[in-house]
């Protein structure tokens, strides 16, 4: 809940005038009062026999204190309380979507600037670390040779071994499977999941790694700490766009080797023999991922 500070709502100086108009107006011996029960407005009584909240989202920040009257005056301060939390909720949204929006374009900007797939990977890893809270983070592409998820970044203590899993299996593999990014935030309640080595993760957000001809991998981030994850929105858009920065860069070392072999058979061969061979192949070309390590 966004906070409303009751007192200070009650000292600006229009509602002040309007609330210090109605009592008088009512002709009763009234007092507003915060939660807590200091009086904000009108004169400690004995007296006040009834006692009305004030409510702002099912919660109480304020009383009105005092004859029958003061039920209409609490209803009134309760109304202009949630219009004001209202508007709060509408601030908070609108700042919350500024700053994924200027995330998203710094990200933008550092990826764009990055041509191997190690340095894309490990820039948003590190970016992955000041969104969310984590002990753990990997990328984990397919090897459509052998259909295995190989890791090609990670850090935290989880991953130190070398993990190998094929689509379908275990929760990476599930959501590879599916391409839908997910949060499980009672991992030990989940059957899908696969326990690697002596350290016992909590809450694992995983999504995948998605271009327009299909899966390239998944990037899975967890805590061995109880952990609500809740912001998949912003972290799918993350990997969406680390999805099209790593296919770029898989291309650009795929073409890469592509002139390495090229050049290396053109020491041995006639440029029209390479040619040749190029043409009745349709081009040099390997598993993008086939050659990727940890």
């Amino acid at each position: 809940m966004v906070p409303i500070n009751f007192k200070k709502l009650i000292s600006k100086q229009a509602l002040a005038s309007v609330v210090k108009g109605t009592i008088a107006a009512i002709d009763g011996d009234i007092a507003i009062q915060d939660a807590e029960g200091v009086i904000l407005i009108g004169e400690k009584s004995q007296f006040y026999s009834n006692r009305y909240p004030v409510k702002v989202a099912s919660e109480v920040i304020g009383w009105v204190v005092g004859a029958a009257q003061a039920a209409s005056v609490a209803e009134m301060l309760s109304y202009i309380a949630s219009q004001e939390y209202e508007k709060r909720i509408l601030a908070t949204d609108a700042l919350e979507k500024y700053e994924e929006i200027n995330f998203l374009y710094d990200i933008s900007g550092k990826i764009a600037s990055c041509l191997g797939v190690k340095e894309v990977t490990k820039l948003v890893l590190d970016e992955v670390r000041k969104l969310l809270e984590a002990t753990s983070a990997s990328v984990m592409l397919l090897n459509e040779e052998i259909g295995i998820l190989e890791i090609v970044a990670a850090w935290g203590k989880e991953y130190r071994q070398k993990i190998l899993m094929r689509s379908g299996e275990g929760i990476a593999g599930h959501v590879l499977q599916e391409g839908k990014a997910e949060i499980v935030n009672d991992v030990q309640s989940d059957p899908r999941y696969i326990q690697q080595g002596e350290n016992m993760i909590h809450s694992p957000i995983c999504a995948p790694l998605k271009i327009q001809s299909g899966m390239i991998g998944v990037i899975i981030i967890s805590s061995t700490n109880p952990v609500e994850y809740q912001d998949l929105k912003l972290f799918t858009a993350l990997t969406s766009q680390a999805a099209a920065a790593i296919k770029n860069a898989l291309s650009h070392e795929n073409k890469l080797r592509e002139e390495r072999i090229k050049s290396n058979l053109e020491r041995y061969l006639s440029p029209q023999v390479v040619q040749a061979a190029i043409s009745e192949k349709g081009a040099i070309s390997l598993n993008p991922t086939r050659r990727i390590s940890p």
